[in-house]
């Protein structure tokens, strides 16, 4: 008995916290289920225009020498390719700012203004961390695989977090005063 009592002045206590995380695990698992069964379909001709077409365009501007081309999702120079499969196209980040975005108390408006700037923010990094790795395979290869899987991933959301933290602060319109009920 005192235990449901305890977990009822709990759940009373941090009632928006607990439906925040609850709406924050279902629209990433509807985002994933979304990317992985639904996406797949488009995903290559999407990687194909938005990551590898930029991220060439990227290298050649910075080092035109490299004449990079892109076939299908890979960015080949004369010397090396580097490929963009599902799953490094930064979607997963996205898809984890847009379901903390959405599971907040902000306004609808404000909700989707937010969502659609952080993935450009997100979408932006991906492109500076993919334009990256193929210079690291060109010069430091040895420390390719690690800055791939696990630098670049860890920067990846930590750029979601840090946007999602400031978007909430500064942009949600939620102020920080919650309303505590006695």
């Amino acid at each position: 008995m005192e235990r449901t009592s305890r977990l009822r002045i709990f759940y009373r206590s941090y009632k928006q916290e607990i439906r925040f995380f609850c709406f924050l695990i279902l629209y990433f698992i509807l985002g994933q289920a979304f990317y992985y069964f639904i996406y797949p379909n488009f995903s290559e001709s999407i990687i194909h225009k938005l990551n590898a077409q930029v991220c060439s365009r990227t290298i050649n501007t910075i080092t035109p020498s490299e004449e990079t081309v892109v076939e299908g999702t890979i960015v080949r120079s004369d010397k090396l390719r580097i490929q963009i499969v599902q799953g490094c196209d930064g979607t997963e980040g996205m898809i984890l700012l847009v379901a903390a975005i959405m599971a907040s108390p902000a306004g609808i408006l404000r909700r989707v203004i937010g969502s659609l700037a952080g993935c450009v923010a997100i979408y932006l990094f991906n492109i500076i961390r993919i334009t990256g790795l193929y210079y690291l395979l060109k010069y430091k290869p040895a420390v390719f695989d690690i800055s791939h899987v696990y630098v670049g991933q860890i920067f990846g959301i930590l750029v979601a977090f840090i946007f999602f933290l400031l978007w909430l602060t500064k942009f949600s319109g939620i102020n920080g005063n919650s309303e505590q009920k006695a």
